[in-house]
């Protein structure tokens, strides 16, 4: 086996290294004399290391040539392969590493990077068939590499969306900055995700072949072939220079060539070889013969003195073990669920890459995430706030942030507001410090409504009307907001795409809207989660309001899943993964989840409360009717509303009012009992938890205290009866409402056909009412509304034709009337005429 020797200069090459007293105690020290390390040393040749010959295999091998002349040969038994023991090193990894392939043949050895092993290879075993391939013939001229077609495949991801035909190419093949805006579900998280994973591929390829290094071997002995057998656990005898530089494929760990961060020894502690002659013999530096050429080396030397001056700390135990390596694409997001989602999009898209992605989100453990980032992940998926955070601490992984080859910001829009994500405008000022950088970086901008403008607020234009000679606030027009993001995230010359519609939504997303008063919206919300059950997100503007209706809908039933920015993370990602899987299911959720979400087979999107800008629509809305599927948003409106929503169709260029979605009213007494008793529920519960909690604190102080108090005593607000009287209300009423939903909204069996003003029998569509096996049960919430839609649209035909029926029949009384009124005067005056002849 062909291993690099290291010559050393001699003892003058070894210095001290500083260490910073202060930062142990006195029985951390105990037993440490000194440590020094080499830093001048070169690769001078290659040896073949050989093994030490045990008396026992002497012995063996004596007998077996003593065999072999008499001319009896012994035939040999397979030798079984043991495991080896895990050796650790003091070696600090460098940059390159020593390939651990083993090779018998005298051509050169190559030294590689440890992340560009696998570099644009397949890491995984394929098939040597291309038929998935095949079926991507629609990515043809796109640029994208094979080796990541083929994990689109795997998904099913026959075709490129429009903005992904639009953007890939100038990204690829112009290496040019990307600002994009398209409709909500059209696929941006490839459009940048596939550029940046193509360019990672073609930069660790190139700097696979820059650094390439050739070492000249010398002869391989003929009596090497125990080589690997240096650790035989039968006998404990193994050499310590071939077990910690082992270059056996088969039990490596997935990095070719890599140094263990710590050394370790046997169980006793001590090398078994230590005294060996053949090891002697190699000189001072034997125990260095297997280094790389490219690590530096530790010595430690006894009976030396803490006498020297300390320069430098020492790093903490986290950071040291960071292993270097580039970090090449930084992708920023507005909430933890989309980092999460994009970095789950990037592996799969990256399946067969040997590429690593990494999330950094807050409500999460610091110290975890930085075990993550001490892998040396090549893009990492971060929010603005975790991300700032580690960047403040030093964290050598993200201290390479101004020299990223590729930025990412998804829905750029909401992160550049005035007055939010404040680290970001501190992160990017980082970024774009290295001025000498700044043209090799590839960046990529995209969001739904990046090129929606609104209105300033109308005490802003009321602030500038008054002022002299100042004219009122104008809206900001898009290309002054492009502008502006532009010169925020440092853009040159990017290609603009924006195929987003007028409307700002989805093609294929029905729209709908429920006017009603503020205590009436539970019970429409009940309604149509009863009527129309499916996967449902219902979006609230505050979190108290996501908690009251949280508690009241379990009280009534239906497992709905919390989520807001109050709530833990893990618990925020539980209940999105329940939510997930549930067909049915039901999410309450704020604004947290409106932007960038990909949740799969979104039936309805219900909007509690109005939101506050056209963005916010356009993004709560987008979370249906995504990858050109059908889906319904119902707008639930109160008369307060109205103003907010008129100002925010405006901003969309809409005049007309949305269509009112369709609610039978005889059903809805029904509804009112249930969401009612729910109601009275959920208060004396609050209650009771209040009453328990002061009396809790009441209690506890009275224990603490060791004190005996009287009824007499007690405070006024302190009353054990008011608590159970208030208890046993609640029981009640829970038993009572228990009852009521244990039968269905409507009787089974129960004749509820009606007959419309169009002229056609429609039947409620209830559970319980009608078997579920009939079509009109299955009939989706889109299929109603537009149903609805269209039975309007006739009756308002049949309308106008009878109005205009009765307008001409109206005409052509008139004109009779006319004609009536005319021929009368000229009769009346013939017969006058007549009397005057006649006398």
């Amino acid at each position: 086996m062909v291993k690099p020797r290291v010559i050393k200069s001699g003892k003058s090459g070894w210095k001290p290294v500083s260490i910073d007293t202060s930062a142990f105690t006195p029985t951390d020290l105990q037993g440490l004399a000194g440590i020094e390390e080499l830093t001048d040393y070169s690769i001078k040749g290659t040896r073949v290391s050989k093994k030490p010959v045990r008396k026992s295999d002497k012995d063996k091998n004596d007998k077996t040539s003593a065999q072999v002349k008499n001319g009896v040969e012994k035939k040999k038994k397979p030798k079984r392969r043991r495991k080896k023991k895990k050796v650790k090193t003091l070696l600090k990894e460098s940059a390159t590493e020593v390939s651990s392939e083993a090779t018998e043949d005298p051509s050169p050895v190559e030294i590689q990077p440890e992340d560009s092993a696998h570099c644009g290879a397949d890491v995984h075993q394929q098939d040597d068939s291309d038929e998935p391939l095949l079926q991507m013939s629609s990515w043809n001229g796109l640029g994208v590499p094979q080796i990541l077609l083929r994990a689109l495949a795997d998904k099913s991801f026959t075709y490129p969306t429009k903005i992904q035909a639009l953007t890939l190419p100038p990204a690829i093949f112009g290496r040019r900055d990307i600002l994009g805006a398209a409709e909500t579900g059209s696929g941006k998280t490839l459009a940048f995700g596939l550029p940046i994973l193509n360019g990672i591929i073609q930069l660790k390829k190139d700097k696979l072949k820059s650094e390439e290094v050739e070492i000249v071997p010398e002869e391989i002995s003929e009596n090497d072939d125990d080589k690997d057998d240096c650790n035989n656990e039968e006998s404990g005898d193994g050499n310590f220079e071939e077990c910690a530089f082992s270059d056996n494929d088969e039990e490596s760990d997935g990095n070719e060539g890599s140094i263990k961060d710590d050394i370790g020894s046997d169980e006793d502690g001590e090398s078994d070889h230590s005294n060996d002659p053949e090891n002697d013999s190699e000189g001072e530096g034997s125990n260095y013969d297997d280094f790389n050429g490219t690590a530096q080396c530790v010595k430690v030397v006894d009976n030396i003195d803490f006498n020297f001056p300390i320069l430098g700390k020492v790093k903490s135990t986290s950071k040291s073990r960071y292993t270097p390596k580039p970090l090449y694409a930084l992708i920023l997001t507005p909430t933890r669920e989309l980092a999460v989602q994009i970095s789950q999009h990037l592996k799969v898209a990256a399946k067969y890459t040997d590429i690593a992605v990494s999330v950094v989100v807050g409500g999460l453990a610091v110290q975890k995430q930085e075990r993550l980032l001490n892998r040396g992940p090549e893009i990492v998926v971060a929010t603005p706030g975790r991300l700032w955070e580690l960047i403040q601490e030093g964290h050598p992984h993200l201290s390479q942030v101004d020299t990223l080859r590729y930025l990412a910001i998804d829905e750029t829009d909401r992160m550049l507001e005035k007055g939010h994500f404040e680290e970001l405008q501190k992160i990017l000022e980082k970024i774009n410090e290295n001025d000498a950088h700044k043209p090799k970086r590839q960046n990529f901008v995209f969001s739904a409504t990046l090129t929606m403008t609104h209105e300033p607020p109308r005490y802003v234009m009321k602030k500038n009307g008054k002022k002299k000679g100042q004219a009122p606030a104008a809206r900001f027009t898009p290309a002054q907001k492009l502008a502006s993001i532009m010169k925020t995230v440092g853009l040159t010359d990017p290609k603009i795409v924006d195929i987003t519609d007028s409307s700002g939504v989805a093609q294929k997303l029905t729209e709908a809207q429920i006017v009603c008063s503020f205590e009436e919206k539970d019970h429409y919300l009940y309604y149509f989660l009863q009527r129309h059950p499916g996967r449902t997100l219902v979006f609230c503007n505050s979190i108290e309001a996501v908690r009251r209706l949280s508690q009241l809908f379990t009280i009534l039933g239906c497992t709905p899943w919390p989520l807001h920015a109050k709530m833990h993370q893990k618990q925020r990602l539980k209940n999105l993964e329940r939510f997930c899987a549930d067909p049915k299911g039901v999410l309450l959720a704020t604004d947290v989840a409106a932007r960038g979400l990909d949740i799969p087979n979104v039936q309805h999107v219900i909007h509690y409360q109005t939101p506050r800008t056209a963005e916010g629509y356009v993004h709560r809305s987008g979370r249906t009717a995504r990858a050109q599927q059908e889906g319904l948003t119902v707008l639930l409106m109160e008369p307060s509303e109205v103003s907010t929503s008129t100002r925010l169709f405006r901003t969309l260029g809409r005049d007309s009012s949305l269509p009112t979605f369709p609610v039978d009213t005889q059903w809805m007494a029904s509804v009112k009992q249930r969401v009612d008793l729910a109601r009275r529920v959920d208060k004396l519960e609050l209650q009771a938890r209040r009453v328990n909690t002061e009396h809790g604190w009441f209690d506890k102080l009275v224990k603490e205290m060791d004190l005996e108090i009287s009824d007499d005593e007690l405070p006024t607000s302190y009353s054990r009866d008011g608590a159970n009287k208030v208890k046993k209300q609640a029981t009640a009423l829970k038993k009572q409402l228990t009852v009521l939903l244990s039968k269905p909204l409507i009787p089974k069996g129960f004749s509820s056909k009606y007959p419309t003003q169009t002229g056609k029998l429609v039947v409620p569509l209830f559970p319980g009412s009608i078997p579920p096996n009939k079509e009109s049960y299955q009939q989706s919430a889109v299929q109603v509304l537009k149903q609805s839609v269209e039975d309007q649209k006739a009756l308002k035909r049949k309308i106008n034709s009878e109005k205009s029926k009765r307008n001409k029949r109206k005409k052509r009384l008139r004109k009779q009337e006319v004609a009536e009124g005319t021929e009368a005067p000229e009769s009346s005056g013939e017969e006058d005429g007549g009397e005057d002849k006649s006398e």
